[in-house]
């Protein structure tokens, strides 16, 4: 009904209670401090702890063989940045708040320069290219999904695209492929049609081989 307030839901058990005990060290009526426990009262408030980055370190055993005297070192292990100082947990960090807050990469850097990280764009845009890369597997397999249905559909639009160190823009192509159990958005520089070829694996075993539902060339 109009102008009845809306029935509070229970907050979600799994997330972390963070207990504060409130005290009441005397009687509120007679002032006397002569009080017994009795089973408290609870009331739940939602709170917001901010993110933080942390440093952090990798601290390698380096040891020394008493049977041959060599001296050896703990190696790195595998790291989502190759000779970068990013952990997989601040790599995600920065793709999702741009592709999941749809933050811009400038807006990302200023809120972490505030923490005192000085990144540079070049370096968060590199990033971004290393995460692309960790999904391709990702993508394989969401392409094979596609071509095992017997119908796929293809419909394209065009976008501008900046590209790092030029001046102006030029006029990309975002393609969307689906059938009735995937979908996938596939950008290519041009409409050239070499690019769908490639895609769709065009002269390979892996090619995709049932019917194309596309608009007028």
């Amino acid at each position: 009904r109009a102008g009845q307030k809306p029935k509070r839901r229970p907050l979600p058990d799994d997330l972390e209670r963070q207990v504060e005990p409130v005290d009441l060290p005397s009687c509120p009526k007679c002032d006397s401090d002569d009080l017994y426990a009795l089973t408290p009262e609870v009331s739940e408030r939602l709170h917001y702890v901010p993110a933080r980055v942390v440093v952090r370190q990798l601290v390698r055993a380096k040891v020394r063989c008493r049977a041959c005297e060599a001296f050896s070192t703990a190696p790195l292990p595998p790291t989502a940045v190759p000779g970068g100082q990013m952990t997989a947990a601040f790599l995600a960090h920065i793709v999702y708040s741009k592709c999941g807050l749809h933050l811009p990469l400038a807006r990302i850097i200023e809120d972490l320069d505030r923490q005192g990280i000085d990144l540079a764009m070049s370096t968060a845009c590199d990033a971004m290219g290393h995460a692309a890369d960790l999904l391709d597997p990702i993508v394989d397999r969401l392409t094979d999904a596609a071509f095992a249905g017997d119908v796929l559909q293809l419909d394209g639009t065009g976008l501008d695209v900046l590209r790092p160190g030029e001046a102006g823009k030029f006029r990309g192509q975002m393609t969307v492929c689906c059938n009735e159990t995937v979908s996938l958005y596939v950008f290519s520089e041009t409409k050239h049609g070499r690019h769908f070829a490639d895609f769709l694996r065009i002269g390979s075993d892996r090619s995709y081989r049932g019917y194309l539902v596309v608009d007028a060339a």
